[in-house]
């Protein structure tokens, strides 16, 4: 989580190189979308991405285009495993966020797709969260 401290910035000595990242497991549902002009290889708008493993008790979700850096949504993550409607945990994952307004979308429009992409993505985790 403190690994990206800026844009283009890490924790990084010059001397340093990452090697290797292991992200542990991978069970449960994972959901990612990307909003942007179109199906390309370009800077999205926003994007959000998650993750359901309840029989671990673990949920992620990060927000990509929404602040300086990716971001988490811990309060989000929270709801999402207690099993709180989609509609406060996307209002979450928007208050996580730290959007500007630049020349690919205004402030407001980054929220407001934000809040829509997450309700969906907690409803489908939910519902096609199996073991």
């Amino acid at each position: 989580d403190d690994f990206l401290v800026g844009p283009k910035t890490t924790l990084l000595q010059p001397d340093e190189l990452v090697a290797a990242i292991d992200i542990g497991s991978t069970r449960g549902n994972q959901w990612f979308a990307k909003l942007g002009r179109r199906n390309a290889m370009v800077i999205a708008v926003c994007s959000l991405a998650g993750r359901l493993d309840e029989e671990n008790g673990i949920a992620r979700i990060a927000l990509g285009s929404a602040g300086p850096t990716i971001l988490r949504a811990r309060q989000a993550e929270n709801l999402l495993l207690e099993g709180a409607p989609a509609e406060e945990v996307a209002n979450e994952v928007v208050a996580a966020a730290r959007a500007i307004g630049d020349h690919r979308a205004s402030k407001e429009y980054r929220e407001h797709a934000l809040r829509i992409i997450a309700g969906r993505m907690s409803s489908w985790l939910r519902e096609n969260n199996a073991p």
